[in-house]
């Protein structure tokens, strides 16, 4: 079966498919099935057949661009294969003369045009409601406003002729999304971001970078709904190497808002996809400023409490001495290196390597300071619930190894993983994904084995003085002199 046939085979099979019908297996076999197909080499296949095959491959794709966000999301691998394979159809996608050619589908809606060796007009790109007619127009000249059965409009210099190679025939597409399904990133997984438009992507067929174009790119977009209470802004979409899902959502120049059903003017310098986002929770700036003050405050008064407590226990030799005094003096001093560094350079994100630091310091300190919680637990139930379990030799050396390597150990895989896991953008800390991995996956472990240690310890406790209580009925508080003495011996030991 050849690539015409084999993409055919398909189309029929992902004719009827509906969200519900997409799952994480069918998605990932689909994007490797597309492309295997875009790969055969074509030279000894007739133009008709090349022809039927990329229609229906970009069938293919418009279906599994209807997957939901989540199986996108969980498969990114295979969501940016459907994005390669959609610019190989597009690559292979005739255009006869200098117009347009629009291209309309179930979820998306795509026009391309050829590009002239030496540009003499800007490009106009326009997209009606979908209610309307939905189709996308490129043309040479022609007005940048946006009309009231329009989406989007965009126009792009003609200057964008230096930019491109003058041995080959240069295509330029612009796709709007109905969904985003392809470009579902952790801040709108999370539901951090929402999209206030739908996604649109332009660029040049084959050709991924297009940078720095002077004038600018000019575009204008209707939101889905206004906001009073939410400020919109025109965001892209950035390859910060780690695949779709890691990429960066970053601002462009918002350069003026309107009113009822707002049009959101925007300018940027390059191609690539792009929309209007808006937080989905966002703060009055004195809120803000009371939520600050609140911060920076409670952790002023954690680092002198904690400043006060490690001087005490250090100080006098009777306090220091026993093993849980100086479980209680690494722990301290993890929470407070923990505060200092949240404090000093969670916001430092003027500078990428500072907060960075900031960001890989605050996460280590805060695990350690999580695991030597797990180590008091673990003394306590060693000393109570073993009925007077002795520790074993070099206990404390043993656990400073475990409180204070495991934390080493899991930074360093953070970063071996990827570098760009650090947020470095809004503050320095852990971006989502890696935090759920190696933060937060350690601390709901730890939450729970002290839950079930502190829940034998005090079945411990209970059955103890019960014990007494029903052996010695003449002395009431026997069972409570028992427990007295072994707490006595924990504190000793």
């Amino acid at each position: 079966m050849d690539s015409s046939e084999k993409a055919k085979e398909l189309k029929n099979i992902t004719e009827n498919l509906t969200e519900d019908d997409i799952d994480e297996d069918g998605y990932d076999i689909g994007a490797d099935t597309i492309s295997d197909i875009l790969e055969t080499d074509t030279k000894d296949m007739k133009d008709d057949a090349v022809k039927e095959m990329n229609e229906n491959v970009l069938d293919v794709i418009d279906k599994f661009a209807n997957a939901g966000g989540i199986v996108a999301y969980k498969e990114a691998v295979a969501t940016e294969k459907y994005l390669k394979a959609l610019d190989k159809v597009l690559q292979n996608t005739e255009v006869s003369g200098d117009s347009s050619k629009p291209i309309t589908k179930s979820n998306m809606r795509l026009a391309l045009k050829t590009l002239p060796k030496d540009p003499d007009k800007d490009l106009t790109v326009s997209c009606s409601r979908k209610e309307k007619d939905g189709v996308v127009d490129i043309k040479d000249g022609g007005s940048d406003e946006v009309g009231s059965d329009q989406e989007i409009v965009m126009r792009i210099p003609k200057s964008i002729g230096k930019s491109l190679p003058a041995d080959k025939q240069n295509k330029f597409y612009f796709v709007v999304f109905e969904k985003a399904t392809f470009f579902t990133t952790a801040e709108l997984f999370s539901g951090e971001k929402r999209l206030q438009s739908k996604v649109f992507s332009a660029g040049v067929a084959g050709i991924p970078d297009i940078l720095g174009l002077d004038p600018p790119i000019d575009f204008k977009m209707r939101t889905l709904n206004s906001s009073a209470e939410n400020k919109s802004e025109c965001m892209y979409w950035r390859d910060t190497g780690g695949g779709v899902r890691e990429r960066a959502i970053v601002k462009v120049k918002t350069v003026e808002e309107g009113s009822t059903r707002q049009i959101i003017h925007c300018q940027t310098d390059h191609l690539t996809s792009f929309a209007i986002l808006m937080s989905s929770t966002p703060l009055p700036d004195i809120h803000d400023k009371i939520l600050n003050v609140i911060t920076y405050l409670g952790c002023s008064l954690s680092i002198i409490g904690l400043i006060l407590s490690l001087v005490g226990l250090s100080v006098f030799r009777v306090i220091r001495k026993p093993v849980a005094t100086k479980v209680h003096i690494n722990m301290s001093a993890a929470l407070l290196l923990a505060n200092v560094t949240f404090l000093v350079g969670i916001d430092e994100v003027g500078c990428p390597i500072t907060c960075l630091v900031s960001g890989l310091l605050c996460h280590y300190f805060f695990l350690a300071a999580i695991l030597w919680m797990a180590v008091e637990g673990f003394h306590l139930y060693v000393m109570i619930v073993r009925v007077f379990g002795h520790l074993s030799n070099r206990f404390l050396l043993k656990c400073a190894v475990f409180a204070w390597g495991f934390p080493l150990l899991m930074v360093a895989a953070t970063l071996g993983w990827n570098v760009d896991n650090y947020e470095t953008v809004d503050f320095c800390w852990l971006k989502q994904t890696p935090m759920i991995a190696f933060f937060m996956a350690p601390v709901m472990i730890v939450i729970l084995v002290n839950t079930y240690m502190f829940i034998r310890v005090t079945q411990e406790i209970t059955k103890s003085q019960n014990r007494k209580a029903e052996n010695l009925p003449t002395n009431q508080h026997a069972g409570l002199s028992d427990i007295r003495e072994k707490l006595v011996k924990v504190r000793a030991s």
